[in-house]
């Protein structure tokens, strides 16, 4: 019986209805299932090889747009050159879009088939690139490890070099970052072997991402000279041989953690502004929204609160829109920030709680950024208990200084509210394992801690010297957001020693720096605590003034919260 008629008898026992173009549709899947199982394997092999190749010249100028669908004829078909070309088409088709599970999927089987097939060298390490940068993209951090270390074991099969570096290049990445298998020791012996392997093979764009793995790993914890000296050395090499997107990474990251560290506040503005540029360019999203983020961070720290704005929002909107938690969870907690110091505290606790929601899921060093951030804030409300939840995430030993110490600190802050100040002062002890002067991610929690600690056991000469010092450092670095905190425990200090001169040059120049910054959080705080030294010291008028700009502020504040805070907030306010 010829096909027409077969088909026309499908139709008249309603097991097919004809579509347009002599296409046919089962009408119930069920009919479609039995079909297919009915069919032999080789035979059912055999009808995808021929529909794949079908497709393949029906639509020669299309097999781009229909690569996934080829991918999956082939994929039955068992055919191997056939996987290799469409699921690698597809998955590169996905990932533009990031469809991360389905590029994943394609990956997968576009690299079985390219281990299959013995693949050379070049084509193995894309695809294995590609999809442990899939894995990383969903925050899947021990799938990608595996996925690269099973690169190494191929290299030893087939004692090559070169995929050994390789493969060596990509977990080191993933140890000198903040993911949570982040391992400063096992990050320097994998880039240790990876520099010798890249010189030994003159491979200058593998010494080029060494060099940056080790900006990474002297960066985040605490070393931001060596920083500097491995990051201009990987940017020299990367701009030597013209290799733009190392150039991009080494940029981002020797604008945060080199530049930014050692006070090179042009530098550090330049290097993130050419990142970004170049981020733009390759149309790389996850990096841009990354680079975003980190310059709206930086902008914080210098007091420009209005450009961290504009920066976190793009960060946010880039984000969301590839589904990066990284990126929304990062952008979302220093937006609660600034909106913290704007005085707007109700927009600010929702943006913090959802900032903290979201990079909890992530696993990473972030979730700790974003707890100290939040439990900080519910302090300035009143919310103890919640805030001292919150920061538990603290008591993991964290091996990154630029988020442990703020963490720690916050947490012995929580600790001290409490009612235990000797378990506060050995935790804010622990806090700070390095010199105190060491830049830290957030000097808002350590600053605080260290100032009501400190005079609440009697140290006042103590917290005048620590805030001096660190006055001084930070006005040395640009970073204007924190210098009215340091100033105003200063003034406070300075005060009970009976400086009085002093105390009020303090308290004046705390002002003049929340006032710069446009800090309402801080205002609030240095006119009360101006206004009863001044009432202390018989300048009753004078008094007067700054309580009733205190009160203004305090008044603001609150209509921002709702009314569950409100009452918690207003007793804060009655410390001071």
């Amino acid at each position: 019986m010829e096909l027409a008629a077969l088909l026309a008898q499908l139709e008249r026992n309603q097991l097919v209805r004809a579509l347009e173009q002599n296409e046919y549709l089962f009408k119930h899947a069920l009919v479609q299932d039995t079909a297919y199982a009915s069919l032999l394997k080789n035979e059912r092999k055999r009808l995808h090889r021929a529909i794949g190749k079908a497709l393949e010249r029906a639509e020669p100028n299309a097999q781009n747009e229909s690569a996934a669908l080829l991918a999956k004829h082939f994929l039955e078909a068992g055919d191997d050159a056939e996987i290799l070309m469409y699921a690698t088409r597809a998955g590169d088709a996905e990932a533009r879009i990031f469809a991360k599970a389905e590029a994943l999927e394609h990956y997968r089987a576009a690299l079985d088939a390219a281990l299959r097939l013995d693949s050379e060298r070049e084509t193995i390490i894309a695809l294995v690139t590609k999809l442990g940068r899939m894995y990383e993209l969903r925050d899947e951090y021990t799938r990608a490890l595996e996925t690269y270390r099973g690169l190494i074991e191929l290299a030893r099969e087939r004692n090559d070099a070169r995929l050994e570096l390789a493969g060596l290049l990509l977990q080191a990445v993933l140890r000198a970052t903040p993911t949570a298998l982040f391992d400063p020791r096992r990050g320097r012996e994998i880039c240790d072997r990876a520099l010798a392997l890249a010189r030994a093979l003159k491979d200058g764009a593998a010494e080029a991402k060494t060099l940056w793995c080790l900006l990474l790993l002297n960066g985040f914890t605490g070393n931001a000279r060596a920083a500097v000296e491995y990051g201009e050395q990987s940017l020299a090499l990367a701009r030597q041989l013209n290799l733009k997107m190392q150039s991009a990474y080494t940029l981002n990251d020797l604008a945060n953690y080199g530049y930014f560290a050692v006070g090179q506040s042009e530098k550090s503005r330049a290097a993130s502004a050419a990142a970004q540029a170049l981020w733009r360019d390759l149309e790389i999203l996850p990096m841009l929204a990354d680079n975003l983020n980190s310059a709206g961070v930086l902008e914080y720290c210098w007091g420009d609160y209005a450009r961290a704005q504009v920066l976190s929002d793009q960060a946010l909107e880039i984000s969301e829109r590839i589904g990066s938690l990284w990126g929304q969870g990062l952008a979302r907690s220093f937006r609660g920030l600034r909106l913290i110091e704007a005085g707007a505290y109700g927009r600010a606790l929702d943006e913090l709680r959802r900032g903290y929601e979201i990079a909890r899921q992530t696993g990473t060093g972030i979730a700790l950024i974003a707890a100290t951030n939040l439990a900080l804030a519910y302090t300035f409300v009143g919310e103890i208990e919640l805030g001292y939840r919150v920061i538990q995430i603290a008591q993991a030993e964290i091996e990154i200084p630029l988020y442990r110490a703020p963490a720690k600190a916050a947490l012995a802050y929580l600790v001290f509210l409490r009612g235990e100040p000797e378990r506060a002062q050995s935790i804010l002890q622990d806090a700070h394992t390095h010199a105190q002067t060491e830049l830290e991610f957030s000097y808002m929690p350590s600053i605080i801690v260290q100032g009501e600690i400190g005079l609440a056991r009697g140290r006042a000469a103590q917290v005048v010297e620590y805030m001096e010092t660190l006055a001084a450092y930070l006005i040395q670095l640009g970073l204007e957001s924190f210098i009215a905190d340091a100033d105003l425990y200063r003034g406070r200090a300075l005060a009970r020693l009976r400086h009085f001169a002093a105390a009020r040059a303090a308290f004046e120049r705390a002002q003049s720096y929340a006032a710069r910054v446009g800090s309402r959080r801080a205002l609030w705080q240095i006119y009360a605590r101006w206004s009863q030294f001044e009432r202390a010291q018989k300048n009753v008028e004078r008094a007067n003034e700054l309580d009733a700009r205190a009160y203004t502020l305090i008044d603001s504040i609150a209509a921002t919260l709702p009314e569950e805070y409100r009452a918690g907030f207003l007793l804060t306010t009655q410390r001071e």
